[in-house]
């Protein structure tokens, strides 16, 4: 069984576990899944807003869709988590890919 399909599995047992959406749509960006990988992130968006490694992962994937401005929302918004959370190395993580893709612009 593949990593996907064997996450998949998993989450059926435990569908709230952020962990495992989180790393389902990684495995979707290792291979090449875009879509599938943005529909994960969007879910953990909504269903987990504090999980904060989500922010980082997400305007990276949005930022090489093309899709800069949602990727500034994106990781503004993990930056305001990353401050919530006292988490100075994740904010700055953040920060420079925010500014890198602004740089880029």
């Amino acid at each position: 069984m593949n990593k996907i399909n064997q996450l998949n599995e998993w989450l059926k047992e435990n569908p709230d576990d952020s962990f495992l959406i989180y790393a389902l749509a990684l495995e979707y960006i290792k291979n090449n899944q875009i879509q599938e990988a943005k529909k994960q992130f969007d879910e953990l968006t909504q269903k987990h807003p504090k999980y904060l490694a989500t922010y980082l992962q997400f305007g990276n994937l949005l930022a090489e869709m093309g899709n800069k401005e949602k990727a500034e929302d994106i990781y503004r918004k993990g930056l305001e988590i990353a401050i919530e959370q006292n988490n100075s190395k994740t904010y700055k993580e953040i920060n420079q890919a925010l500014n890198n893709m602004i740089d880029d612009v």
